[in-house]
This record gives C-alpha cells, sequence and structure tokens, in this order.
C-alpha cells in the first residue's frame, strides 16, 4: 500500500520523524537566494496587512528574522509607522520574555548573533501582547508549526498569559501538508505565506 501524500507543490511528502522534516524544510529555505527571500517577503507582507486583524492589533510580538527566514523588517517598519507597540524576544532564551522597541537600533547581535532588544528597553506583559508574528521552519495547514528544535516559542506560546493571535509566517515552499504534534506543541491561529492566508483553528480569540 502506498502511504505517500502530496505536498502543496506537488512532491510526494512521507510521514517521518521532526528531525528528518527539519532537515528537510530548512533545506528548502536556505536554498532561496537572498533576492528570493526579499522579493517573497514583500509579498508576504501583502498578504499580511490585508488581513483584519493587522489594523486592530495595538500591540504586536515580532522577531528579527535571519537571513534565511520571511524577513521582518518592512513588517516594523509598518508597526512603527502606525504608532503600534512593538516588541521582541529578549536574549534570555530560556524564558519567555519580550520587551519593547521603538526603533531598530533598538535592536542590537547578541547570543548567536541574533538581535535582541538592548536591556534598557522596558518588558511588555505577556498579556498585553495582541498578535504573536512565529517564525517557523515549516508550517501546515491545520496550524501545526515545526520549529528549530530550541523550544522558545513552544514556552512563549504555552504560557497561561499569552492570548495573542498566534500568526504562523513561512515561505510557500515550507507549508507542509502534515507535521507530527507532540502534547506541548500550539496550533497557530493562522499560517501567512507568499501566496496565501488561512485560518487554521474555527475560532479565534
Amino acid at each position: 500500500m502506498n502511504t505517500s501524500h502530496t505536498t502543496f507543490s506537488g512532491e510526494p511528502f512521507f510521514p517521518t520523524s521532526k528531525k528528518n522534516l527539519r532537515l528537510c524544510y530548512e533545506k528548502r529555505r536556505r536554498a532561496l537566494s537572498p533576492q528570493q527571500v526579499a522579493s517573497k517577503g514583500l509579498q508576504l507582507f501583502e498578504q499580511l496587512s490585508n488581513l483584519p486583524f493587522w489594523n486592530s492589533s495595538p500591540c504586536v510580538a515580532l522577531y528579527a528574522a535571519q537571513p534565511f527566514e520571511v524577513p521582518t523588517s518592512k513588517l516594523f517598519e509598518a508597526l512603527l509607522a502606525t504608532q503600534k507597540h512593538t516588541c521582541f524576544p529578549t536574549s534570555s532564551l530560556q524564558s519567555p520574555s519580550l520587551a519593547l522597541a521603538l526603533s531598530p537600533h533598538d535592536l542590537l547581535p547578541g547570543p548567536h548573533g541574533l538581535l535582541f532588544p538592548q536591556p534598557h528597553c522596558p518588558t511588555v506583559p505577556l498579556e498585553n501582547v495582541d498578535l504573536v508574528l512565529v517564525p517557523g521552519v515549516a508550517f501546515a495547514n491545520n496550524g501545526a508549526r515545526l520549529g528549530r528544535g530550541g523550544g522558545f516559542y513552544d514556552r512563549l506560546l504555552a504560557s497561561p498569559q499569552m492570548k495573542a493571535l498566534r500568526v504562523g509566517l513561512c515561505f510557500e515552499e515550507c507549508l507542509a501538508p502534515h507535521l507530527p504534534e507532540e502534547i506541548h506543541d500550539v496550533r497557530m491561529h493562522w499560517v501567512v505565506t507568499n501566496q496565501q492566508s488561512f485560518l487554521c483553528l474555527p475560532t479565534a480569540p
């Protein structure tokens, strides 16, 4: 019996472990050129900015993207231009905390070369966040997320104080038909790619 499935790109997909899937989808997004990443990032921003929650969320949790991730600099600029509060994960990645950034200058390189808010940036209570934009190696159309294995977003999203709308961002190449899930995994309310956006959970907060 053939147990293979088909991905959105038409390629065969075989259910496997998180580790193997992470390698597969990580390879896909790292194969994109800087020009492709920038172009797809603009397309994704257009998808995202047309969704109803974009304008109705006063406080947004964002991430500082690495070169192979969905870029977020334009998102940050747009949020600042509309005077929304924008917060980022702090350098203390073991604890799910966010801090307010008022400009790109508030973000400085920290562990592993990632950008984090400077120490003077005030901490934002998780219950004050209205929308959290979540990176991932891959997402499925049911809202399941495959992270890089560090667990920061698992802890952040599972926090009882975090009531925000959860929106996963990924390139279309990293949209999976199915991803394995564990008890601690938290699904997204929405997933947005450079080609489409869709509601994953029946209701949103």
